[in-house]
């Protein structure tokens, strides 16, 4: 059972990896919302060099996967749902809002934190907004809400199987939420009254400060609604607006090294 989920397990993401980055790709070629930079190579390759840096230390500091840890605490009988036996779809559905009510909580806490903020930091100092944003994070903020998700899959007791959708959902949201990708605003609208959509996160990305502390949502845009952190529109508009961190240094903001040096540094 445990070596047929983890084969399904890594077959399910590497499918949406693969899917997700030639689909984003080709929607941002075809319908981009923003022009590029002079420095596209640069910032992709600072991003996937994360990336894949990211991918070796999760696999061999925690080999265990959210799947994992779901099927361990089915096994026992721990986490919310494994103690009150609902319907399997209310479970899924009352899972996937919980897990991402987590998430949303986890992303407000980076920020809030100046200890955490200087590890995600790292993500926001992207001076481009594109599908490879989605990739570019610390080490450190990697392995740690790595670890949180384990946390959350065995406080809720989820469902191995809604811990793969969950896992699988939030790796597609990474390339679609950070999509460098343009909807009519008609659909835009409809859309973000329950999901996040690429324009709503966008302004999450601003350089302003007020509008970068907030919409903080991964999945559902209901948790900005609720808890007050929801921004419609930037200021300047999208096409104006500045992405990344107003006083970040580029090259710092294009080098691997320097990235995973910044936190350590006063300055970040």
């Amino acid at each position: 059972m445990w070596s047929s989920l983890q084969e399904l397990e890594a077959q399910v993401l590497l499918f949406t990896l693969v899917g997700g980055f030639v689909a984003v790709g080709l929607w941002e070629t075809w319908r981009p919302r923003r022009p590029g930079s002079a420095d596209t190579l640069r910032r992709w390759r600072a991003s996937g060099l994360l990336w894949l840096l990211n991918s070796v230390l999760l696999r061999f500091l925690l080999p265990v996967s959210v799947v994992m840890v779901a099927l361990w605490a089915e096994g026992r009988g721990w986490g919310l749902f494994n103690h009150f036996p609902v319907p399997g779809w209310v479970r899924l559905v009352a899972s996937l809002l919980l897990f991402d009510l987590f998430a949303y909580g986890l992303h407000r806490a980076l920020h809030a934190s100046p200890l955490l903020w200087r590890f995600h930091w790292v993500h926001h100092t992207d001076p481009e907004y594109d599908m490879t944003t989605g990739l570019r994070f610390h080490p450190v903020e990697a392995l740690a809400t790595a670890a949180a998700n384990g946390v959350a899959v065995l406080a809720l007791g989820l469902s191995p199987w809604t811990a793969l959708a969950a896992e699988a959902v939030l790796l597609a949201d990474a390339f679609v939420a950070h999509g460098n990708v343009s909807l009519p605003p008609r659909l835009d609208a409809v859309l973000r009254r329950v999901v996040v959509t690429p324009d709503m996160h966008r302004v999450h990305h601003s350089d302003d400060l007020a509008e970068s502390n907030s919409n903080y949502g991964s999945i559902f845009s209901c948790w900005d609604r609720f808890f007050g952190s929801y921004v419609e529109q930037p200021r300047l508009g999208h096409d104006a607006m500045g992405i990344g961190v107003a006083d970040s240094d580029r090259r710092t903001n294009l080098s691997v090294l320097r990235l995973l040096a910044a936190p350590f540094r006063r300055r970040a």
